[in-house]
């Protein structure tokens, strides 16, 4: 209902605090109030006008947050990266915030990602300005971009990365969220340094820590990636 309407409500709302100021200053005259009163009644405006906005844009955020979560099973269980892509890119449409666009870009890179098609998902990170994101959000866009730079066998950049979120990797490497892709860079990040049986050592943990099916396919490529390994030092 906000996210439908959130032109005219942003429009209604601030005609009415204008319209608050306006029949503040008329009032005075009328109501006989001296300057400190009408300063004090004008703060007080202010202060009820930027709490007003803050809870409205909240439940906007709530509500948004409510329809993204509705899409993900289109993903998951419908199996349609397609229809996914689209109905993100529809609420992208004149989204500014971004912390808005990083959420539905992710959310279209993990689809891309879903097809094999790494590159698109590296376009939808790089179209994102990362120093406007914070907190998790922040760690889960440089995790993504890893996972795409490891997969695009841009490996030089991917350890770059890594290094740039190395607290946000060890903080968040127990998150439910997280921390089945956390394993997965790790297992990437051993085998790009080489240490294999390392790598094979962490990639039997990380199935046991993490049986999600989420997973499952990179699980499947990184031993493929250790078989290919062995074989080649052998």
């Amino acid at each position: 209902m906000i996210e439908r309407n959130k032109r005219k409500i942003r429009i209604a709302f601030w005609a009415a605090a204008t319209l608050l100021f306006l029949l503040l200053g008329i009032s005075r005259p009328l109501l006989q109030l001296s300057e400190s009163m009408t300063w004090t009644l004008f703060w007080v405006l202010c202060a009820l006008t930027l709490i007003a906005w803050y809870l409205i844009n909240q439940l906007w955020y709530l509500e948004f947050r409510k329809i993204v979560g509705a899409l993900l099973p289109i993903l998951t269980e419908e199996k349609d990266p397609d229809r996914y892509i689209a109905e993100n890119e529809k609420l992208l449409v004149g989204k500014k915030a971004e912390q808005i666009k990083g959420i539905l870009r992710m959310n279209i890179c993990a689809a891309y990602c879903e097809k094999g098609d790494y590159s698109k998902a590296k376009e939808q990170l790089l179209a994102l300005r990362p120093q406007k994101l914070y907190g998790i959000q922040r760690v889960a866009y440089l995790a993504d971009l890893a996972y795409v730079y490891f997969y695009l066998d841009q490996i030089a950049e991917a350890l770059d990365v890594m290094a740039q979120n190395k607290k946000g990797l060890s903080d968040f490497a127990q998150s439910p969220h997280l921390g089945g892709l956390i394993a997965v860079l790790q297992i990437f990040e051993l085998l790009a340094r080489g240490n294999v049986d390392e790598a094979k050592e962490a990639l039997e943990k990380a199935r046991e820590r993490w049986p999600d099916s989420r997973y499952e396919s990179d699980f499947l490529a990184l031993e493929q990636k250790l078989h290919a390994r062995e074989s080649g030092n052998a």
